[in-house]
């Protein structure tokens, strides 16, 4: 229950499920991270990737894919702090969009609108198919409410290296992004998760310096696609 939730008494390098709900969750006093996209997009198989954990529902279970999935994940090393990852079922964002000028009141993009915690916002796009209206609307309403997003590519171990060297680039430019900032990363073989991790904690924790070290030790040590030396910062503050 969420009443009886006390971080510090997570065991370093857990993940779990605080609670599904129709509208706003709780204030939990956590900085938030909120995953976007289409249904089909794979959300609930990338947290569970993320999480080492098979944690998130995935749309074979109607209720919850439906509503907004909180759950709390502490860190294994260090400073052990603790993320909430919200799990936002696929919606409209057109809907959203059209009332960014004047008054958001779905619920969900009162969320992303008004949600303090919220410090990032993971959108997930498909690799395989084309940039989407409902995918450029999302961040077109990121943008216009200057919230600090990722853009992923999900399902790459569907496409071939070839194929991804084609995908990756033609999505960047549909979606406006610059090369090099569009993530792809599988839920099956965790490609690319590493790297998702440490872009995740910079931009939730950006005047942190020991993020790079706290992060490795989240992922698998023979993830390749971990840029020792830094690498180049992918969120978008806009």
């Amino acid at each position: 229950k969420m009443q009886d939730f006390d971080p510090k008494k997570m065991e370093r390098g857990s993940v779990r499920f605080l609670g599904s709900f129709d509208s706003d969750p709780p204030r939990m006093g956590l900085p938030e991270v909120a995953f976007v996209g289409r249904s089909n997009v794979g959300k609930s198989s990338m947290l569970n990737c993320l999480t080492n954990s098979k944690i998130a529902v995935t749309s074979k279970t109607p209720g919850r894919t439906q509503r907004v999935n909180v759950f709390a994940w502490k860190e294994s090393k260090k400073a052990g702090r603790v993320v909430a990852m919200v799990d936002l079922p696929g919606f409209g964002f057109a809907k959203i969009a059209t009332k960014v000028k004047a008054r958001i009141s779905d619920e969900l993009g009162k969320y992303i609108a008004d949600r303090e915690a919220l410090k990032l916002v993971v959108v997930l796009v498909d690799l395989r198919i084309e940039a989407q209206k409902t995918d450029m609307d999302a961040l077109e309403l990121l943008y216009s409410l200057d919230i600090p997003f990722l853009v992923v590519g999900t399902k790459a171990d569907k496409l071939s290296n070839n194929e991804l060297e084609v995908a990756v680039p033609k999505l960047e430019a549909a979606m406006g992004l610059e090369k090099g900032q569009l993530i792809a990363c599988s839920s099956v073989s965790g490609e690319g998760k590493s790297f998702l991790w440490k872009q995740i904690m910079f931009g939730i924790f950006e005047d942190d310096s020991d993020d790079d070290d706290d992060v490795r030790n989240q992922v698998d040590d023979d993830d390749d696609d971990y840029d020792d030396d830094g690498g180049k910062v992918l969120v978008k503050f806009v």
